[in-house]
């Protein structure tokens, strides 16, 4: 075993022995994380008498809550509401375009395409165009979800595309699921 000799070992004294800091630190963030988010785009929407559209966006997460976040397009011009309530887990949203865009402070007609971003992460939404004399027609949906985690449990929150069911009636005679 090799030992140092006396004149190399320098003197222990209380000062040399480490101690934890008596000054308060500031903390500091370790992990910072973003709560995910379902988006989904709408590729065709409209209010204009006599029909509009109706939405339904759906919280399928067991313990989140969040706001639903829109945004409307047209013809270059883009308008955005935020929902103030939030929306609970297993609870379904359910209101009209026409009523959205009241929210959103404009007035008239409004035909374009939508986003709908949810602040939660298991977010599906359902869409039809009707005059409310019988059913119209069903929309489009395609939900991407950004999972922070990278389960990849879920073939949509990798950015797969999974389109609602379409359906088209009275005229078109065919019904595709």
């Amino acid at each position: 075993m090799w030992v140092r000799s006396a004149s190399q070992n320098p003197k222990v004294t209380r000062d040399s022995i480490p101690r934890f800091a008596t000054d308060k630190t500031t903390a500091v963030t370790v992990i910072d994380s973003t709560s995910a988010q379902t988006s989904m785009k709408v590729a065709y929407v409209l209010s204009e008498a006599p029909y509009d559209t109706g939405i339904a966006v759906s919280n399928m997460t067991k313990d989140e809550a969040g706001a639903v976040h829109f945004a409307f397009f047209s013809n270059g011009q883009e308008l955005k509401y935020s929902t103030p309530d939030m929306v609970g887990p297993r609870s379904t949203m359910r209101i009209l375009l026409s009523e959205l865009l009241t929210a959103a402070e404009h007035t008239g007609s409004f035909s374009g395409y939508m986003t709908i971003t949810a602040d939660f992460t298991d977010a599906e939404a359902g869409v039809f165009i009707s005059d409310f004399a019988g059913f119209t027609s069903a929309v489009a949906v395609t939900p991407k979800t950004r999972d922070p985690l990278g389960s990849g449990s879920d073939p949509c929150r990798e950015g797969a595309m999974r389109p609602f069911p379409v359906v088209f009636l009275p005229d078109a005679g065919a019904v595709e699921q």
